[in-house]
């Protein structure tokens, strides 16, 4: 038996929608009323023991997607400007006046699924409908993975999949349905909080039950994994950065999510990168705002394994999610193509080479595994599987806090370089709510604002002599002002040139080089920034772009260069006013094309 049923309760606003499948009212409804005067409760019980019995809870939709606008600061010209201190909490800003009107979307309703047990009864009441300690949490395959996956659960993991109607979905954020894991279970009250005479709305909050049994609630210390199981944006919008369809510029674009998705879910057809992989370097971490050093990674492709991102707060309501999460990773790539040689059956030649025919019984031969040859080999003879589409991925750290529904602030991290000496760097996107008056009515609003700015992760790079007066280039610009909305143009994904202001003008990193004879040398250059998906797919294209730009070169305010080692006299010092720059095409230290001297 299903049955459908809208759990309504104004003191508390509690609005859910409660539905069964395979379970049965006990005693039967026809004799409910006739028992009712007994003091029995109905409940819900499995009906066919042989199949399990789903309870799914139905909630409003968890969140609103809102258009955010992209702000570019005028630039005062100072190459790494201190930022102002922050606003008290509740100020508007007087001096900016606040954009017009703003689109939104709304998302789908979220559900839980639970497994009742065989022999459980659930009272028929909305106390007994809200109890759900007994009940097991029914997932989606790839969410009841455990955060430690095993070989055998990564083998039979199932290929990316949306959810079906009998697995727990949650739309939070919009057009993401994540997931929980085994370990999580949802705390709440079954009757309204009621204190003066006032109600609080009902919710129901994210917690971690123990191998113990033992209920643990979310904190700092404490938090829940989750993954992202799939993005209900249309396949020919997903690899938009900026733009979500029916509403503009957003905090998670949609190719933010679809990257979301692969690096929580995605079991198979991904591999680590190891050309991503430095030996080792100082990088600069986000979180604690210094310079740390990175372990060495292995230089050889290994399967990628998801990692689901934590929740330190998850909580719904019937008017809307509360979320604050934080996810990292180290972006995989698509895998390459497996070649593995099919077994074909033996022909035997009866007539001296005159006729080949297929033996009756297949002769007992071995068959050479094509993954046993050389590289070399297999490309000649063995054809390929067809490989995804994806090639690397960038984005590597996502941060995400949502109050009743809607965004506070959401940081997203892509990886990249800077060119021409290729530096990694990273490009950081936060959108949040800021308030702002506006200029004609006077009227304060919320709205969602957006910039980006970019993160040196490897300020010291060691360059070729052979075509260069530099050995190493430091760059001690480690973080840029607030950039220029991104000009990125086909056939890029997240490739541009970094400016700055609101007349778009290009912001000179400074930077230190060691010349030929180890004297450092300071100068300042405008650089490219370049996402690891375009330098993975089209390297080439991106030392074009640098090199057909006439006004990158870099300034060395008359500063004297060593171009070749000092062997007893200083005649290879040159008094040198510009430098000019050219990208290899292959990824290999740029050549000097020109020097003002």
């Amino acid at each position: 038996m299903n049955l459908l049923r809208h759990l309504i309760r104004p003191d508390d606003l509690l609005n859910l929608w409660i539905e069964t499948d395979n379970l049965r009212l006990d005693p039967e409804p026809e004799a409910t009323a006739s028992v009712a005067g007994q003091g029995v409760t109905p409940a819900l019980v499995v009906d066919d023991q042989q199949r399990p019995g789903l309870l799914t809870v139905i909630f409003p939709p968890q969140h609103i997607a809102e258009q955010a606008v992209f702000e570019t600061p005028p630039f005062t010209g100072d190459p790494d400007p201190n930022r102002p201190p922050p606003e008290p909490p509740g100020t508007p800003a007087e001096t900016r006046p606040a954009p017009g009107h703003f689109k939104a979307r709304i998302a789908q309703p979220s559900r839980l699924v639970f497994a009742v047990p065989n022999g459980h009864r659930i009272p028929y009441t909305i106390e007994g409908l809200l109890d759900w300690s007994a009940l097991v949490p029914h997932l989606h395959p790839i969410a009841a993975i455990g955060e430690q996956a095993t070989a055998a659960e990564r083998a039979a993991a199932p290929a990316l999949s949306a959810p079906d109607a009998h697995q727990t979905a949650l739309e939070l954020p919009y057009a993401l349905l994540i997931s929980p894991g085994t370990t999580g279970v949802w705390q709440h009250r079954l009757t309204p909080a009621t204190h003066a005479g006032r109600s609080e709305l009902w919710h129901t909050r994210l917690a971690l039950r123990g191998s113990d049994g033992k209920i643990t609630e979310l904190d700092a210390d404490h938090t829940a994994p989750l993954r992202a199981l799939w993005s209900t944006d249309r396949a020919d919008t997903q690899n938009d950065i900026s733009n979500t369809p029916g509403i503009g510029r957003t905090a998670l674009a949609p190719d933010d999510r679809r990257q979301l998705v692969i690096l929580t879910s995605a079991f198979h057809g991904y591999e680590t990168n190891p050309d991503r992989a430095p030996r080792s370097f100082a990088a600069f971490d986000l979180a604690t705002g210094h310079l740390r050093n990175l372990r060495p990674w292995r230089r050889t492709p290994a399967p990628y394994v998801p990692l689901p991102f934590h929740a330190r707060q998850l909580m719904l309501s019937p008017l809307g999610g509360w979320l604050k999460s934080r996810g990292m990773w180290e972006p995989p790539r698509s895998a390459k193509p497996s070649r593995r040689l099919e077994a074909i059956g033996i022909l035997h030649d009866h007539h001296w080479a005159d006729v080949l025919a297929p033996v009756a019984r297949r002769a007992a031969v071995p068959v050479l595994r094509a993954d046993k040859l050389s590289d070399q080999l297999l490309e000649m003879f063995v054809p390929a599987a067809p490989a995804a589409s994806d090639g690397q991925l960038d984005l590597s750290e996502w941060v995400h806090v949502a109050t009743q529904g809607r965004d506070h602030y959401v940081r997203v991290v892509y990886e990249g370089e800077l060119w021409p000496f290729r530096h990694r760097a990273a490009l950081v996107k936060i959108t949040e709510r800021e308030f702002r008056r506006d200029a004609t009515s006077g009227l304060v609003v919320a709205c969602l604002v957006q910039r980006m700015f970019i993160v040196v992760r490897e300020p010291e790079k060691a360059v070729d002599r052979r075509n260069n007066p530099f050995t190493r280039v430091r760059l001690t610009t480690l973080i840029t002002p607030d950039l220029a909305e991104p000009q990125v143009n086909p056939p890029f994904h997240r490739t541009f040139w970094v400016e700055v202001g609101t007349q778009r003008q290009k912001f000179h990193f400074h930077a230190v080089g060691t010349d030929q004879a180890k004297r450092t040398v300071d100068f300042t250059l405008p650089l490219l920034f370049a996402s690891i998906t375009d330098v993975d797919k089209r390297i080439g294209n991106v030392a074009g772009l640098y090199n057909a730009d006439s006004q990158r070169s870099a300034d060395t305010l008359g500063h004297k260069i060593a171009y070749t080692p000092l062997r007893g006299t200083e005649n290879a010092l040159l008094a040198s006013q510009t430098l000019l720059f050219d990208a290899d095409a292959g990824g290999a230290s740029p050549a000097l094309h020109s020097a003002g001297v």
